[in-house]
């Protein structure tokens, strides 16, 4: 039955999508890197194109863009809200206070690069995790008692690798660096 909300049309459009997101991307970030010079709007069209096009074409790379676009779409979104609930509750100072909290235009540029990169391993990791991990494509069932809760050894990427992120160990260890970080900043601040 055909409705409203039905997006299964959308996904056979899902390679051009990809191209244009590829395309503007590069040649935003040509244009402003200057690479080839302040007058190179043609060549930056030229080599966002070509990118452009050896992505759409190639499986596992749009599958990955395919992934992290509604990710970064997330975080553009949610950082939309956080500037209008700042400003709507400080009013006109609301985005020099949020950009001061990030640590002015380059902490706030860290942030975003952090997000990107953060991003970016997530959808490599999905695409390219199973067929690089040793023993992942195989579906051997795994012997009784050898893999209980919380064990890496199930066969399973994503279970290999949820349970792993969510080691007691590995929790108490970033618990550890989030501390050691806030301690060094505290220590280091300079008293204005």
């Amino acid at each position: 039955m055909a409705t409203v909300f039905d997006i299964g049309l959308l996904e056979s459009f899902s390679p051009i999508f990809t191209f244009i997101f590829v395309f503007a991307a590069m040649f935003g970030i040509l244009q402003v890197v200057k690479i080839f010079g302040d007058k190179s709007q043609n060549l930056n069209s030229i080599i966002a194109l070509c990118i452009a096009i050896f992505i759409t074409f190639a499986d596992k790379p749009r599958l990955m863009i395919r992934g992290m676009i509604p990710w970064f779409a997330m975080l553009f979104v949610f950082g939309m809200f956080l500037i209008m609930a700042m400003r709507f509750i400080f009013g006109d100072i609301g985005d020099e206070m949020f950009l001061e909290m990030l640590g002015g235009k380059p902490g706030a540029g860290w942030w975003v690069l952090v997000g990107a990169i953060l991003i970016l391993v997530v959808g490599v990791s999905s695409v390219l995790g199973p067929e690089i991990t040793p023993g992942s494509n195989t579906t051997t069932p795994v012997p009784v008692g050898s893999s209980g809760s919380g064990s890496t050894s199930t066969g399973d990427w994503r279970t290999n690798v949820l349970n792993t992120l969510y080691h007691p160990k590995l929790l108490g260890a970033v618990l550890l660096l989030v501390i050691a970080l806030f301690t060094i900043l505290l220590i280091s601040k300079v008293p204005k």
